[in-house]
């Protein structure tokens, strides 16, 4: 049996225990869901880290990231942000992580999950990560 660590900072509790109590849950057992969710083993077969990818444009800056639920995403990113491009992924952590890298690579991250990007770098995401 392995022994796991897990440290959840008063924010993370307190956005917990908020929830727990507007859903009328107990809090410690949704901690410990929350707890098991995430220390669960993956498995090699089906879908590990299932979500969407997405690409938006938002002032001139564009922004790659992975959701659950894009229409709350765009609500986030705040008003004039344009959906360019989504696709749902069985693994989408792995596959955002490999456009990240890319390109930060390419030089054209400004910060995070924002950067700078020519017509030719959408068109080319666009196809490799979102089809045609």
């Amino acid at each position: 049996m392995k022994e796991i660590s897990i440290h959840l900072t008063d924010e993370i509790y307190d956005a917990m225990r908020t929830k727990a109590i507007a859903d009328d849950r107990d809090v410690d057992k949704m901690v410990g869901q929350w707890i098991k969710f995430w220390t669960r083993e993956k498995s090699a077969v089906g879908p590990t880290d299932p979500g969407i990818l997405y690409l938006v444009l938002k002032h001139g800056d564009y922004k790659v990231g992975k959701t659950a639920n894009v229409g709350r995403r765009l609500e986030l990113i705040g008003k004039g942000a344009k959906l360019l491009a989504s696709k749902h992924y069985d693994d989408v952590s792995k596959v955002e992580r490999k456009l990240l890298n890319e390109l930060k690579d390419a030089g054209k991250q400004i910060q995070g999950e924002w950067f700078t990007l020519s017509e030719e770098d959408v068109r080319s995401v666009q196809s490799q990560y979102f089809g045609p």
